[in-house]
């Protein structure tokens, strides 16, 4: 038997994922948000994990984060995009697995493969709201410009604020402003 075919009958067979159990020590505790707007804990449920990555400039007064949540058995990642000067929002949903990948739950859905070279995403530092959700979508890719209504229907302990990262790299900017209200558009209660 060849080297490779030997490795691959030796190999552990794969296992479908459990979704995890009920945890009787789970707390829905509010969120979590560091100083550079990446949060944790905005669950909703057991078997739930839901953050995101700290915001990031990608040009023009946009921003970044990537959004993730992890349920049952599946990856779910979000690229959330804000524009600090006309405060427009988009989420773009990274796309199945290429190739999809499912551990007994529904297929992943990774940021890597939004982006070059598996997906056919580029940002670029001139971009608008408008063009990258255009070019988004020509490429297949799913998309909403209704951020604050994806927010809304979360518990409200568990709500973030996207603009949260123009506060600290358009500090002038509208969307510096709207830092300063939570997701609904109240202020936000310091201490």
């Amino acid at each position: 038997m060849a080297p490779m075919l030997a490795a691959a009958a030796l190999a552990a067979p794969a296992q479908a994922c459990d979704a995890p159990l009920y945890d009787p020590k789970w707390r829905d505790g509010p969120i979590r948000v560091a100083a550079d707007c990446s949060f944790t804990d905005a669950d909703e449920f057991p078997g739930q994990t839901i953050s995101a990555s700290r915001a990031q400039a990608i040009g023009n007064g946009l921003l970044g984060q990537v959004v993730t949540v992890y349920q049952a058995c599946g990856i779910y990642q979000t690229l959330m995009v804000v524009d600090c000067n006309t405060t427009e929002t988009l989420m773009i949903e990274a796309p199945e697995g290429n190739p999809p990948v499912s551990f007994g739950g529904s297929n992943n859905r990774e940021i890597k493969d939004l982006y070059a070279p598996r997906g056919k995403l580029q940002l670029r530092k001139t971009d608008t709201v408008p063009r990258l959700q255009s070019r988004a979508a020509s490429h297949g890719y799913e998309t909403t410009t209704d951020v604050a209504g994806r927010i809304a229907q979360m518990k409200s302990r568990n709500r973030y604020n996207p603009f949260c990262g123009c506060a600290l790299f358009h500090p002038d900017s509208a969307g510096a402003e709207r830092a300063k209200t939570n997701a609904t558009g109240r202020p936000v209660k310091k201490g």
